[in-house]
């Protein structure tokens, strides 16, 4: 069958054929063509409103464009797309949201070409994980080629547990102030 929701610290299942089964007909074959892309939440697809340094509330945020561009080139590159974050599963309700549409970006707004990326079409909700503090494990998991996250102490931990994993990470890091971002 499909993917298999993995719950945190879970197993990852075995993919050897059947001494009776021809070349080919195993499941790792299947399992080697799909690629896997992650992604955090918190300020790495939603970057929360502050104002004097703390956030206004808690369902208070912007679209990362320039993140959910990339999220968007993968999707159609053949990436399977995964959030996970942080957040421990009593705090979902604004990644939800973010998913079913709070999250849409919308470029060239106001114009002919405006355009509207809905993130229900990049990610499946099946594909919201949370991991209530440490993401490697889940990360290791899912067999993530590629995860964008704004700490890079998540980077590190990940190259300690697993470090002869060729996972591809990217740094999610703002060069300018928030106040410039948002009237920008």
């Amino acid at each position: 069958g499909g993917y298999r929701k993995l719950k945190y610290g879970a197993k990852r299942p075995s993919y050897k054929r059947s001494r009776s089964s021809p070349p080919g007909a195993g499941a790792l074959e299947e399992v080697l063509e799909k690629k896997v892309a992650t992604f955090d939440f918190d300020e790495t697809l939603a970057i929360w409103h502050h104002k004097d340094g703390e956030k206004v509330s808690l369902d208070s945020f912007y679209p990362n464009v320039k993140t959910i561009l990339k999220m968007r080139d993968l999707k159609n590159e053949g990436y399977e797309i995964h959030i996970v974050t942080s957040r421990h599963s009593i705090r979902s309700a604004p990644v939800f949201n973010f998913v079913r549409g709070a999250g849409d970006a919308i470029l060239n707004r106001g114009t002919d070409k405006e355009e509207r990326i809905k993130i229900s079409d990049l990610v499946d909700e099946e594909n919201i994980h949370f991991a209530a503090g440490d993401k490697a494990i889940i990360l290791k998991d899912l067999n993530s080629n590629v995860h964008f996250d704004d700490d890079e102490e998540e980077f590190e931990i990940y190259r300690k547990l697993y470090p002869e994993d060729e996972m591809e990470f990217y740094l999610i890091k703002f060069d300018i102030t928030w106040n410039n971002y948002y009237e920008h």
